[in-house]
């Protein structure tokens, strides 16, 4: 029999006065665009290979955003959920095209954090070919289907060994589809660290606009 070693690091406090003003309280949120909106671009050449995308995207400012705080804190991770539903109206039916952007301390363009793609900040790159998978610190947990990419996908991705600082601000975005160019359905839990008063959440919408999309018995999607 092996025996595991699993040491926490935590610290008791018998009175909530004795706890340190500048200590980070752990904070969730959930937000979700039902659908994003998907920006049309004109085409840049003739004949091209799916992946040839068309557009640019120089702002940032029509990402889907997963965390928009303020204040002096880390950013811990993330989970975010992903309908393609609209799939077969799409140029490229792969979802993982949209680059992550992280803008700190009320960075203008272009974000000091700029990824390559939602399929990398997942670490999971190359189209999901594993579909579902559980790492320790990213992973799918709901996949769909692996060769079109139709359908629902729930991703993580924990910033435990590598976690994102910020003094002042943080806004943590990611396009929908390459330069924003897809309209699906995004939700997501962020997760992060920040000492009190933290700036207001937005509220849960109604339990009807927060209802996963029906997928029924003829195949398609609808509301």
């Amino acid at each position: 029999m092996t025996l595991l070693n699993n040491t926490k690091d935590y610290e008791l406090y018998d009175d909530k006065d004795e706890i340190p003003e500048d200590m980070g309280r752990f904070h969730a949120t959930c937000h979700r665009e039902n659908p994003c909106k998907k920006v049309v671009h004109d085409a840049e050449m003739e004949n091209p290979a799916p992946w040839e995308l068309p557009g640019k995207n120089l702002t940032g400012d029509k990402n889907y955003v997963i965390l928009d705080a303020e204040g002096k804190g880390h950013y811990v991770g993330c989970v975010l959920n992903i309908d393609n539903f609209d799939a077969s109206n799409q140029e490229f039916t792969w979802l993982g095209e949209g680059d992550d952007m992280f803008f700190i301390d009320g960075e203008q363009w272009p974000p000091s954090i700029h990824g390559t793609g939602t399929e990398d900040y997942f670490n999971a790159a190359w189209g999901f070919p594993s579909g579902e998978y559980a790492g320790p610190y990213h992973g799918i947990s709901l996949g769909s289907d692996v060769q079109e990419h139709f359908g629902k996908w729930s991703l993580y991705r924990f910033h435990i060994e590598d976690p994102i600082r910020f003094n002042t601000s943080i806004r943590a975005t990611i396009e929908h589809g390459h330069a924003n160019d897809q309209g699906n359905d995004y939700s997501s839990v962020a997760y992060w660290y920040h000492p009190e008063p933290h700036k207001p959440l937005s509220e849960l919408p109604p339990v009807e606009e927060r209802l996963p999309r029906r997928w029924p018995e003829h195949g398609l999607w609808d509301k």
